[in-house]
């Protein structure tokens, strides 16, 4: 193969890179904040983060799902697998009974904020899918936490229809065990893009081909 057609080739395979979803790999992820949502003295989604390998490491927002464990501002970056909810077998808690279903539900549960982002919608959602993981949590901690786990029950039971798992991205932290110390984990939302952005986006890459083919050429 020549040196220009391999050129040609890394552009396209790092360019659709940046828009299909990873998963079940590492990336290096830093805490950076929580709020403005909080309810019993804890904060409820957003969480804001900067994962290495999503949106070139811009901050997104993300929902805790581990009630347990802490995060605070200044702490190191921390390393962490990358999962979908389609596929949760190295998420923190894939060991429980019906993880699937609960990973499910919590998609659900996100989904429903995300869609009206209101600061009760923060609180009942977010503590809901603590809930799902941590029966300790309860499930009446905050107003309308109920009423949420209910909705996500019959949803789930109906079919969990209408979500595309694979858009929902599992932030696990690995190699810390038990350590009291661990981090928690997040689940981010990162929408597959419409067939029209994946076609503008392959006739620019063609249109760059052509470029560096030209370039390429022209100092021959």
């Amino acid at each position: 193969m020549s040196a220009k057609n391999k050129i040609l080739i890394t552009a396209c395979l790092v360019g659709l890179g940046c828009f299909i979803p990873s998963a079940a790999k590492a990336d290096t992820v830093t805490f950076i904040g929580a709020g403005p949502n909080s309810a019993n003295g804890v904060y409820t989604t957003p969480y804001q983060l900067q994962v290495s390998s999503i949106n070139g490491g811009a901050t997104i927002n993300v929902v805790c799902d581990d009630y347990t464990d802490e995060v605070h501002g200044g702490e190191a970056p921390w390393t962490a697998s990358l999962e979908t909810v389609a596929n949760i077998s190295g998420a923190l808690f894939a060991g429980q009974t019906n993880a699937q279903m609960e990973y499910e539900e919590a998609a659900y549960l996100y989904n429903d904020f995300l869609m009206n982002p209101t600061a009760a919608n923060s609180a009942a959602d977010n503590f809901a899918i603590w809930d799902l993981f941590d029966s300790a949590v309860g499930t009446n901690a905050v107003a309308g936490e109920q009423t949420a786990l209910n909705n996500a029950n019959i949803w789930y039971t109906a079919g969990a229809s209408g979500l595309n798992f694979s858009q929902f991205i599992i932030i696990t932290p690995t190699n810390w065990s038990n350590d009291p110390n661990r981090p928690q984990e997040y689940i981010y939302y990162q929408p597959t893009p419409e067939p029209g952005t994946l076609m503008m986006f392959g006739s620019g890459l063609i249109g760059l081909g052509g470029l560096l083919r030209r370039k390429l050429m022209s100092k021959a």
